[in-house]
């Protein structure tokens, strides 16, 4: 396997914590496939590019100015 790639990560804890839901709903919106793009290191860690969230956050943004 090659070098991994040099995006910041961030785990599910910082996902909810900053989008103010619990880690339980972020798993949720994972396993229904409405969050945001996701790599799974091993079969229990789970981590998040952090342009995919920025991706996934532009993408649900209602109102306001673009």
């Amino acid at each position: 396997m090659g070098n991994l790639p040099n995006a910041p990560l961030m785990s599910e804890a910082a996902l909810a914590e900053g989008a103010g839901v619990t880690v339980k709903t972020v798993r949720n919106w994972r396993s229904l496939g409405k969050g945001p793009a996701f790599v799974r290191v091993t079969e229990r860690l789970v981590v998040y590019r952090v342009c995919d969230v920025e991706a996934w956050l532009a993408a649900n943004l209602v109102g306001g100015a673009a």
